[in-house]
């Protein structure tokens, strides 16, 4: 894959009615991928046909090196990946994809990044595959399991984190997840208890300071043509019926709930959505805003900025030949990488 001279390429707008945007001052680029390290799907890979068209699932490190050239060629800030995982077996911690990943993050100035062991489990499995990597320092990291879930062999959760870009005058809250696959009890209790972390990471009560807005991304195995898993993950982003919130509430600057801007394009039909898994559109980024009674939306407190989602596009993660620099044609996930943009807005 080519490498990247330093300039960031414009990504492609996050809606038809906006121009093409250019990276300028200002500007956060992250980088999304299912990186599809999974121990146990590894194991059953050896008898099991490859995928057509995607590179065989071992090693892990040819996929992950494909990944990180495209980290490189596009110039991310940031990077979150799902099932980028640990696997503990007793007293033993398998942690190469990792390693290997981290170092090459490190390489292409991606220095500061999550620690993977918080999320293990004590004995036996793998921890939540989530993992950051960014060019600023991540301050407040916190990584949970969820209190629910109907898969076993993995820890699967949520990671967040504080990260202030240069001319943000706030922190911007960074959250990514990984949702079971299939829809359950257990994973509407995940849509809700990612709901109780935007609400927390944008509380204007809370100490320190207050995030500016808040990303959320990851796999979330959930499309819009479902409809009422997708109401139900929305709605919990949103801290429920904000316009009937409002209506209750006198006038004032205060947050009553938030508006989840959906990167491909709310108001495009799902039809018009990226398929990123398959023929599914699995792979999304939110931007959370707070919405006040008074009808504004991402507005500091002072009101001097808000933050804009600027770009959102899929990419996928193709292998370039060692001898030549082309590429192969062959996929290194099952997934594509989303790769999207922000910038604040006067």
């Amino acid at each position: 894959m080519a490498k990247s001279d330093g300039a960031k390429r414009p990504l492609l707008p996050c809606s038809a009615s906006q121009p093409a945007f250019v990276a300028g001052a200002g500007t956060v680029r992250l980088l999304s991928v299912n990186v599809w390290c999974h121990y146990f799907t590894a194991l059953r890979s050896l008898v099991v046909p490859n995928l057509p068209g995607v590179l065989p699932m071992l090693p892990f490190g040819r996929r992950l090196d494909a990944i990180a050239e495209l980290v490189e060629s596009t110039g991310a800030d940031i990077v979150c990946c799902e099932e980028l995982f640990l696997l503990r077996l007793g007293p033993f911690v398998l942690e190469g994809a990792w390693a290997r990943f981290a170092e090459r993050m490190e390489a292409v100035g991606l220095i500061h990044r999550s620690d993977p062991r918080e999320s293990l489990p004590w004995v036996f499995g793998q921890n939540s595959g989530l993992a950051l990597f960014s060019r600023w320092p991540l301050n407040d990291i916190q990584s949970c399991a969820f209190s629910q879930s109907s898969e076993f062999f993995n820890r699967k959760g949520v990671i967040h984190a504080l990260v202030t870009p240069p001319n943000f005058p706030r922190p911007l809250a960074l959250c990514a997840t990984h949702l079971d696959k299939r829809a359950s009890a257990a994973k509407r209790a995940q849509f809700e208890q990612l709901g109780a972390v935007a609400s927390a990471r944008l509380a204007t009560e809370q100490p320190g300071p207050r995030a500016e807005a808040l990303v959320l991304c990851g796999d979330f195995n959930a499309q819009p043509a479902e409809s009422t898993e997708w109401k139900s993950l929305v709605g919990a982003l949103q801290q429920g019926d904000i316009k009937k919130d409002i209506k209750k509430q006198p006038p004032s600057a205060e947050a009553v709930g938030f508006r989840a801007l959906n990167g491909w394009d709310s108001t495009s039909p799902a039809a018009a959505w990226p398929a990123t898994h398959g023929q599914r559109t699995d792979d999304h980024v939110f931007l959370l805003t707070p919405l006040h009674s008074d009808g504004g939306q991402g507005r500091s407190p002072s009101g001097a900025t808000t933050v804009r989602f600027a770009a959102c596009e899929p990419h996928r993660v193709e292998e370039a030949s060692s001898s030549t620099g082309s590429l192969t044609g062959l996929a290194a996930s099952d997934h594509q990488a989303v790769i999207s943009e922000f910038d604040l807005q006067e």
